[in-house]
């Protein structure tokens, strides 16, 4: 193999300097690293995969369904992607093109599994089946399909059926099930990229990677503040954790020495400091007209979040006419107003004009321009935004038929900042449920890890090989730089 890729779902440097990855340390300390900045709205996965920013593929996070209501989809598939296959080619079908065998396994949103000169094993989510045993639609050549439910290979293990529907709520068990579909995967993995010879491999560790940094992060942070009452044990489930994780590392590199590898993320992770909620500066600016019943019973739902158990909680979610009420509602008076920002996850939402074709709103075709100008400048000119680091900028021109599910204003604000629609003022300061702060990530309905801007980008034996002059590079610099490798 020429090269690999190890991505780990929301991995940065600071997670393997703890000194409870060595070997991975070791190469990450050989290596050369770049900075990559990501908007955290488009799906940096599919950055990665198809060298195209979610403004291009309509890969993101989450999007207005722009039929004329306030509608809102949180699901993708690469198979949405407009042009794909031809103005958009993802980067195991380029380098099939050109004659190189590939082996790519776990990669989000890919199902079902391409054909591929080589192997293609799909991950969970996005459409696929989010599912324990692999399925003949999620494995590209078919035939893979039994040898992989053989030896136990595990497509998805998630906190909350693990929670909920199996009723594992002990850390211990939970990260002991991830450490196993980690090993299951690495020797899966290796099985297949010796058996079809490949050129570049690409193996990603989502949902176990995610989830180690997300429920430990609000914890150290307590740690490190001199907080008391700190729940070592914890903290040493996932120090274990990342002692197995280091072992599958290594048994990849020694698999493969003589491959170049990058090791990658879609995004970073750091804990909530701060809320900002762009709906109140539009108020205050008069874009915006809030529905102040609608308003109220938001904050009411919230604050009784808390007192309804978690395993209900998770349960009314499936629902649809929970989903609807909490995606596709509008707390504002939607003729009275010209902008809002809808929020919905631990990512970053920007700001969308009211137009009357996406949303049946007021805004004409010749209003967009100076309305979102405005914005800008009501944003960049705030002091509590300028205080804050918090900038506003205009979407780039783009004549992709998904540019128009891209926020009209993107809201750029510094890692620990989460934007929501929910938060009575334009910038408060979050304050976490007391500890300490375990599964708590997960039970109590408060967000306390966001995803942050600055995903890992390391590449050992090796130099980057880019040629972009951007200021700054996103994850698309990982597809150009395979491209040129096998140029």
């Amino acid at each position: 193999m020429k090269l690999l890729v190890i991505g780990m779902d929301g991995a940065h440097l600071d997670a393997f300097s703890r000194g409870w990855t060595p070997y991975m340390k070791s190469l990450l300390d050989q290596g050369s690293s770049i900075e990559l900045k990501e908007d955290l709205i488009s799906r940096g996965w599919l950055e990665i995969a198809t060298g195209k920013n979610g403004l291009e593929t309509g890969a993101l996070y989450d999007k207005p369904m722009a039929n004329g209501s306030y509608e809102w989809n949180l699901k993708f598939s690469l198979n949405d992607v407009p042009g794909l296959g031809e103005a958009v080619k993802p980067i195991w079908q380029l380098l099939s093109e050109r004659g190189y065998k590939v082996g790519v396994m776990n990669l989000p949103t890919v199902f079902p599994a391409p054909p591929v000169n080589g192997f293609m094993i799909s991950g969970g989510g996005g459409g696929a089946p989010v599912v324990q045993t692999p399925t003949p639609e999620l494995c590209f050549p078919r035939e893979e399909h039994s040898e992989l439910v053989e030896e136990g290979y595990i497509v998805d293990e998630r906190i909350v059926p693990m929670m909920v529907d199996k009723g594992i709520t002990d850390p211990e068990k939970i990260f002991s099930i991830l450490v196993h579909k980690n090993e299951r995967r690495t020797h899966s993995f290796i099985r297949l990229a010796k058996k079809h010879s490949i050129d570049f491999g690409m193996i990603v560790f989502k949902s176990s990677a995610n989830l180690a940094e997300w429920v430990l992060l609000p914890e150290l942070k307590r740690l490190n503040d001199g907080q008391k009452n700190i729940d070592y044990k914890f903290i040493n489930t996932i120090k274990s954790y990342y002692q197995k994780f280091d072992e599958e590392i290594k048994k990849l590199h020694e698999s493969f020495p003589n491959a170049q590898i990058i090791f990658t993320a879609d995004h970073g992770l750091t804990p909530r400091i701060w809320d900002v909620n762009p709906n109140i500066l539009l108020q205050d600016i008069g874009l915006q007209v809030a529905d102040n019943t609608k308003t109220r019973a938001r904050y009411i739902s919230q604050a009784l979040k808390k007192f309804i158990p978690f395993s209900w909680r998770a349960k009314l979610r499936k629902k649809k006419t929970i989903h609807d009420a909490l995606y596709s509602s509008a707390p504002f008076k939607k003729e009275q107003t010209y902008a809002f920002c809808k929020t919905s996850g631990d990512w970053l939402q920007g700001i969308y004009l009211n137009d009357s074709v996406r949303f049946g709103g007021p805004i004409g075709p010749d209003e967009a321009s100076k309305v979102a100008h405005d914005i800008v400048t009501a944003i960049n000119g705030n002091p509590i935004a300028k205080e804050h680091g918090i900038t506003a900028y205009h979407k780039s021109p783009c004549d992709s038929a998904a540019a128009k599910y891209y926020p009209d204003i993107v809201i750029d604000v510094p890692d620990g900042y989460l934007i929501s629609d929910k938060a009575p003022s334009f910038v408060r300061k979050f304050i976490p449920p007391k500890g300490p702060l375990n599964l708590m990530s997960i039970t109590k309905g408060e967000l306390l890890c966001i995803k942050s801007h600055k995903p890992l980008a390391v590449v050992y034996n090796g130099g980057w090989n880019l040629s972009s002059v951007k200021e700054n590079l996103d994850l698309s610099a990982i597809y150009e730089h395979i491209s040129n490798e096998f140029s």
